[in-house]
């Protein structure tokens, strides 16, 4: 009987690690995703910025 119980506490200790590692492997993920989507809508400003910039001095020069 004590074997049982043993295996039964070691498997609900393992759930809970396993539960635990999921979650935060989620959590991470979503920080990743949310680093990476401000990182393109920077990059995605810095564009825009810059390539108006070269616009108006590209149109300077030609007119």
């Amino acid at each position: 009987m004590d074997i049982i119980r043993d295996k039964i506490e070691s498997l609900i200790a393992y759930m809970i690690v396993a539960g635990g590692l999921f979650i935060a492997g989620v959590f991470l993920y979503f920080i990743l995703a949310l680093l990476i989507e401000a990182i393109g809508i920077i990059l995605y400003i810095l564009y825009l910025t810059i390539g108006c910039m070269f616009y108006k001095i590209g149109y300077a020069i030609l007119f």
